[in-house]
């Protein structure tokens, strides 16, 4: 009786399984026809609306971070050449009114006479009222260097030295104090670009991302200087345009973001074949790739920067006959290259200078 009983509830109980187990398997089934509601499209605006955006993002991109890359090969028919490949990391503040920079690369410059290979590895950071400060990191591979002079780089190392302003390139006549010609140097490329070609939306940097092919348009460059640089001259302008047009190659790409409009990476190659007599050709690439967009770390003049000058190289004590009579770096700055020289050369010999 209990037996009978007992096979009656397993009965149960298997049919009970099976049926669930049933259920179960049909509602995957269901679950599985029925689709999920298709996620809208994001609409792929047309290119020159999407530069427009992306212009006005960076004209309001007050700082970034960047790596970039820049490989250079430079060649005069007399027999000079140069070449760089330099890997360039840094942030811009204030709009590009601010700039920290490090570098690290090769350099190698040769002509008839001499030839000269640095391996630099350099800090500059960059500051409004041509404030500029550099750190020599490390300079090895020196070859062809001048012994003061690979003396004198020996002694930079380590050290932050503020340049003084005579020693700053000038941008003119104008009274610009940014970094750039224009503070806004990405803003600046993305306003002159004209697209050769469209490549729609791509995976970029795990963002979607418009990718163009791109050139530099001379209206929309001419356009672009007449209303952010009106203190051009007409002439300087005109030599700009003439320059780009004499270009035998200007092809870059540019992603920007598909949301934010902002610009993920840049790439430019630029070449230029001359060949009359003391013309210079030249090839160039450059890569830019742009991260924390307005979220890149502070810059601060480094304190324990001291004022650039030969002399301060070597210390302003009196180390040979005769140098007292210079009463401070700025003096010694002031004497002829060749005395200058004369002075650390003799330091050298007389083992004041160590080499």
């Amino acid at each position: 009786m209990f037996a009978a009983s007992f096979g009656k509830i397993l009965a149960v109980q298997k049919s009970f399984f099976i049926q669930r187990t049933l259920a179960v398997v049909c509602c995957l089934l269901l679950f599985g026809c029925i689709k999920p509601p298709k996620q809208p499209e994001q609409p792929i605006l047309p290119s020159q609306e999407v530069l427009l955006q992306a212009a006005r993002v960076q004209e309001l991109l007050d700082s970034a971070a960047f790596v970039s890359n820049l490989a250079v090969d430079v060649e005069q028919n007399n027999g000079m050449t140069a070449t760089a490949d330099l890997d360039l990391i840094g942030r811009l503040q204030q709009a590009g009114q601010q700039l920290a920079l490090d570098v690290k690369g090769d350099i190698q410059t040769k002509d008839a006479v001499e030839e000269s290979k640095w391996n630099v590895d350099a800090s500059i950071i960059l500051l409004p009222e041509q404030e500029t400060y550099i750190k020599l990191n490390a300079l090895t591979d020196v070859e062809g260097l001048a012994l003061v002079e690979a003396q004198m780089y020996k002694n930079m190392l380590g050290k932050w030295f503020l340049l003084p302003v005579s020693s700053i390139p000038t941008q003119g006549s104008g009274s610009s104090t940014s970094v750039t010609k224009d503070p806004r140097i990405i803003h600046a490329q993305v306003a002159m670009m004209r697209v050769t070609e469209d490549h729609g939306i791509v995976s970029w940097k795990n963002r979607p991302a418009y990718h163009y092919t791109v050139t530099i348009d001379p209206e929309k460059m001419d356009a672009f200087l007449i209303q952010a640089h009106p203190e051009i001259p007409v002439e300087d302008r005109e030599q700009m345009l003439h320059d780009i047009a004499s270009l035998d190659t200007l092809e870059g790409s540019v992603w920007i973001d598909a949301e934010t409009f902002e610009v993920h990476t840049l790439e430019w190659t630029v070449v230029r074949n001359v060949t009359q007599p003391g013309g210079i050709s030249f090839a160039a690439q450059l890569r830019i790739d742009v991260s924390q967009h307005n979220k890149a770390p502070e810059i601060a003049p480094p304190p324990e920067a001291i004022p650039f000058s030969s002399l301060s190289l070597i210390g302003e004590q009196t180390l040979v006959p005769g140098a007292d009579k210079y009463h401070g770096l700025e003096e010694f700055d002031s004497l002829p290259k060749e005395q200058q020289d004369a002075v650390l050369k003799q330091l050298l010999q007389d083992g004041s200078l160590s080499n």
